[in-house]
Parts: structure tokens; sequence; C-alpha cells
């Protein structure tokens, strides 16, 4: 008998964005019921959409004012475990409960983990799997137990514990989420030297990138002569980007001193927690914030933007083609197919800025044009921070940051692969070139 129809095949594309929609709408009915609000009455549904979407996505944008008094312990608990599957991806752990399992990890959740992690290839992925998850898993332990002395402090013990548990996710996962019922974010403790330096620590490393910090472990016990490229230019760039950052910050804000600059272009790299109100920093500061936030951290990292080497890539190549010569650094050349990757992130990456800005603009006629393009740059880069006028918006700008948090997580390239995949390769077509007049 012939069959009447064919199955499809699903592109892996496709399952990387329903993982992610499906976590979210679980974290959203959680969110909704009752007893996940302090006050024991179901926040509206948008707001806990939207707070799903920034806890998944790990934003830390919140429409809901003050968590840490709004949210049960119940609610803060679902935010942190939503902020741990939205770092490491749904399907890092679904794969890695199959490899508990002693499950086969066929070819298609392979290419599926190869896209989630954002890795060049498949090989060796299941090892690196694990790795990953040992070491993201480590380092938060290691994050709860610094800041528990110091906040047993000011809290109560099981109080403490459960804070440095949220905290440590929070800085490690790049989410900017905080609990500590204040309503100025982390300013209470701008002046605990020690409990900001461990902040900083755990968003640096969360924003490096697994394989990044892989390498430099492999470089420190001699299995590698030298860091690959890679880790060169995320190691510059980083550290570029946080001097001149801070550089930029405290020029604009001398009253407010250089650890707060400082901790602030850390933080404005996709973690989003601020010691001083954003509405109070200079436009310097806040124009440095924008460029900080955009480009965001290292490539599969916890945190999002266009992503450190990219950047790098952009302004090497543009200064190469000024001078009429191909872009190199560290005695290697840059790959034709990394520079177009490169521009084509930074183009999509505008082309999504611009769409979000003019559609809340629409929607909401009387907010300053400054202050959408910071929170719109906020929602696509993963980072968090915001002017105040996130839990001020309607429920149709809720909705387009919503979906700007979606896409900035899941990535562009995710979402454009799902136009151009197929099953079937079809044969290569070879067309004549021809140069058009450009600039």
């Amino acid at each position: 008998m012939k069959r009447f129809y064919k199955r499809k095949k699903v592109s892996p594309y496709v399952k990387i964005l329903i993982s992610f929609a499906t976590v979210i709408l679980i974290g959203t009915l959680l969110l909704w019921l009752p007893f996940s609000s302090a006050s024991g009455k179901a926040m509206p549904f948008i707001d806990a959409f939207f707070l799903s979407t920034s806890s998944v996505c790990i934003t830390g944008l919140s429409t809901v004012p003050n968590l840490g008094e709004s949210l049960s312990t119940f609610g803060k608990t679902v935010i942190a475990f939503l902020m741990e599957i939205g770092g490491l991806s749904i399907l890092t752990i679904a794969i890695f409960i199959l490899v508990l399992l002693r499950k086969k990890v066929g070819i298609g959740e392979r290419f599926m983990l190869k896209e989630a992690l954002n890795l060049e290839s498949m090989g060796g992925v299941v090892r690196m799997l694990k790795a990953i998850i040992f070491f993201a898993l480590s380092v938060q332990l290691l994050g709860v137990i610094l800041l528990l002395p110091f906040l047993a402090m000011h809290y109560d013990f099981l109080s403490a514990l459960g804070l440095s548990f949220f905290h440590s996710v929070a800085s490690f996962n790049n989410a900017g989420f905080d609990v500590f019922g204040y309503a100025d974010s982390l300013n209470c403790f701008r002046h605990d030297y020690y409990f900001m330096t461990v902040t900083m620590l755990l968003i640096i490393i969360g924003g490096l990138g697994f394989i990044v910090i892989f390498d430099i472990a492999d470089f420190m016990r001699r299995k590698r002569r030298l860091p690959s490229l890679l880790t060169k230019i995320v190691l510059v760039s980083t550290l570029g980007l946080i001097i001149l950052g801070a550089v930029f910050i405290y020029v604009g804000n001398t009253e407010i001193g250089f650890f707060d600059a400082l901790f602030y272009s850390v933080s404005s790299r996709t973690a989003g927690f601020a010691t001083v109100p954003v509405n109070d920093l200079s436009g310097l500061a806040n124009t440095s914030l924008i460029i900080l936030m955009f480009i965001g951290g290292a490539p599969c990292s916890t945190a999002g933007g266009l992503k450190t080497s990219s950047a790098f890539v952009i302004c090497l190549s543009t200064f190469a083609f000024a001078l009429g010569k191909k872009p190199k650094i560290f005695h290697r050349r840059i790959s034709r197919e990394s520079i177009t990757k490169s521009f084509s992130l930074f183009s999509i990456f505008v082309l999504f800025v611009i769409m979000a800005v003019v559609l809340i603009e629409l929607f909401e006629p009387a907010l300053a044009f400054d202050d959408i393009l910071f929170e719109v740059v906020s929602a696509l880069s993963n980072t968090g921070l915001s002017r105040g006028i996130t839990t001020l918006i309607g429920t149709g700008a809720k909705l387009v940051l919503i979906v700007t948090m979606f896409l900035g997580r899941t990535g562009p390239l995710t979402i454009f692969n799902l136009w151009s995949y197929k099953h079937n390769e079809d044969e290569d077509i070879n067309y004549v070139e021809e140069k058009i007049i450009t600039g």
C-alpha cells in the first residue's frame, strides 16, 4: 500500500526555538499561580509572561517592581531555576540527562547541541557538554560559598543561604535579577567591596565563555603550547572593554567613584546589575552602556549581545579595509566566513533594534527616544539594565520587548536559519560573479 503522506523532518532550529518557548510557557504558568506572589494574588498574565521570558532569556528586565517584596519564596525559586535552564539551555540539560541515563545521543541531538552551544563542529560535543555542566555548577556553588558568610552577617542563615544561591545563579548566568528587597538593585551593597568583587568575578567568568575557559585551563596544564586565536581575541577584547568602559563611565560621572564605574562596565556586558540608578548617569555614561550592552560577552557563554569576537572581527576588518590590507591578528588571518558572519550578525542586530524601537514608539508615543533605545538594546542583548520605563509600559510594548528578549537569547542567526535550512542538499549552482558600485 502506498503511503499517502511523507513524514516531514523538523528542523533542528525549530526544535531549539520550541524548547525555549516551552520552558517560557511553563515558567509563565508557574509564576501566574497565586502563591508565586507575596500578596497571594495572581499577577497579571502579561507580567508573568514577561518575567518568565526575561528569566529564561537571562535578561533581568522586569515589569514587576521590587521582586524581593513582590514574589514569594516559591516565585523566587521558579525564577532561579528558569535562569539556570536559560543559561545552559534546556537542550543542554535534556541531553545531559540522556547521557546520565546512558542513552544514545544521535546525530540530530549532537547537531542541536552544537547550535545551542554555538560551537563550530559536532566533534566532542558530548564531552564538552559534561565539562560545561560540571564547570557551571561548580562555579555557582563556589559563588554560594563565598557569598554566604557575608550575607549571613545581614540576614538569618536560611535567608542568607537562599539569597546566596539566587545571587550566584543570577550573576554567573548574567541575568541581573536581585531579590534583596531593595528598589535600587545593588545600591545598598555598593561600598561592600568583597560582595561586589565576588559578583563581578561571577559575571566575568560566566561571560568569558566555556570554550575560552577550557582552552585557558588546557594551556595552564600545558596541554596546549599557546591559547587559541579565539581565546586571545576574547581576552583582549574583554579586558579592553572593561577598562575603556570604566574610564568613559567615570569621566562622565566622577562623583560616583571609579569602583562604581568599573562595576557598571562589567555588569553592562549583559549582567544588568546596577549600583547607581541609570537615570542618574550622564549622557556619556549612558552611551557607553548602550555600546557595552550591544557588544555583550563571548561566544558559548551565558552572556548575550553581538559577542566580543564578532565586534573584534568587525573593527579589525574595517581598519584593515581602510588600509587596503587583509585582516590579520596574532600572526593569523581572519577567514572570510568569520568576517561575513560577524557583519551579518551586526546588521541583523541593528535591524532588530530599529524595528523594536519603531514599534514601541507606536505603542508608547509619550516615551523619550533615548529611553526606548536603551531599553530595546538592553532587551536584545539580554542585559537587564533599565531607565525605569519597563514598569510603566502597556501590553503592546511589553510584547515587543518579550519578542526582542527571545530573539536575543535564541540568536538572530538561528531565526534566519529557519528559512535556509534544508534536509536534502541541492546541487550547488555557480553563478557569474559581478561587481556593483557601492559607497
